[in-house]
């Protein structure tokens, strides 16, 4: 079986899902709240957001990878990845219509989520250096969480 990092093709769904059931999932069964439609959405919106980043992620690291990895970018290559990920901000973004508590301002903070995410996503490079996924990637989930927390 090995590690999971070598499973082609399915780590990166089965990072999204740890990821958002961890995040989202694991918070409303502990606080006994039932999993509503808007929950579901909730989920599946912070499932695209994780691959997102991810995918950020593999094009900065592919100039380490071992082809064996079968990674988005090494299958895709580095352009077709960067327009795949600006396609997932898409329904990343139009999910938020269909919540039951749909609110503007949540409208107005993932928007500019995802003007941050499109911008990384068309920088990211292979001759990025590290510090630009170990630092400004990775603050991304961090600068989501102070829009919510300034303009909610």
């Amino acid at each position: 079986m090995g590690n999971a990092r070598n499973w082609a093709g399915i780590k990166i769904y089965i990072v999204a899902f740890c990821w958002a059931g961890i995040t989202l999932l694991l918070p409303i069964i502990n606080a006994d709240l039932p999993f509503s439609h808007d929950v579901w959405l909730k989920f599946c919106q912070r499932f695209l957001l994780v691959i997102i980043l991810i995918l950020i992620f593999e094009i900065i690291d592919l100039k380490n990878d071992d082809l064996s990895l079968q990674t988005v970018p090494q299958k895709l290559g580095v352009e077709k990845t960067k327009l795949l990920n600006l396609f997932l901000l898409i329904p990343f973004y139009c999910l938020e219509f269909l919540k039951s508590d749909f609110r503007i301002i949540q409208l107005w903070i993932n928007l500019m989520l995802i003007v941050v995410l499109a911008v990384f996503t068309l920088f990211a490079s292979p001759k990025r250096s590290e510090y630009y996924t170990s630092f400004w990637v990775e603050s991304v989930p961090v600068f989501w969480w102070l829009l919510v927390l300034l303009l909610c």
